[in-house]
């Protein structure tokens, strides 16, 4: 019975030991390509964040599912900014330091999270993005402070855009406005 175990936990930690050699330690470099692409997607995030910012709070003019779609868009697109902006690279990830050549000028540029940008991601994990017993009833906790947040990390997507290699943002960036030529 005892070496029936220790064979079956041997066998199960082969396996594991095999994942964690096959698993990449770097991030594969993004491309030229590979980062237009990403920084129009990156667009997108952003200008829904800024429009659902604009929807908030509902304070009772359209019904709650409404108004919960709405803060659950809000909080989704943030996450993805947030990540973007603060968060290493893995695997297939699009994060603002690939955009670098020496990507601790980026961390320099970007700084430490404000709180406001930290409690929020976490307020968006523990109560959109993940079910988790972290959740809460209390309207306290779920209120968002959407004003704050725009207002910490915009100055932070305006450094990057004005950090980045104008050639590695879509078009769409010019077009909006929101590059420099």
């Amino acid at each position: 019975m005892e070496s029936d175990l220790v064979g079956t936990l041997s066998q199960w930690w082969g396996g594991v030991s095999r994942a964690l050699r096959a698993w990449p330690s770097e991030p594969r470099p993004l491309s030229q390509n590979d980062l237009i692409a990403a920084s129009g997607h990156l667009l997108y995030e952003w200008v829904m964040l800024l429009e659902t910012a604009r929807e908030l709070p509902c304070n009772g003019r359209l019904p709650d599912h409404h108004c919960n779609a709405i803060i659950e868009a809000f909080a989704l697109h943030f996450r993805n900014v947030y990540q973007f902006i603060y968060h290493r690279q893995r695997q297939d990830d699009v994060v603002a330091e690939a955009f670098f050549k020496d990507r601790r000028l980026w961390k320099l540029a970007r700084g430490k999270a404000p709180k406001v940008l930290r409690d929020s991601y976490r307020q968006a994990n523990e109560q959109v993005a993940h079910l988790t017993t972290k959740r809460t009833h209390d309207p306290e906790e779920k209120h968002w402070e959407v004003r704050q947040i725009v207002a910490a990390i915009e100055p932070l997507m305006t450094r990057f855009i004005e950090s980045v290699d104008g050639e590695l943002l879509d078009v769409k960036w010019k077009d909006a406005g929101a590059a420099e030529q």
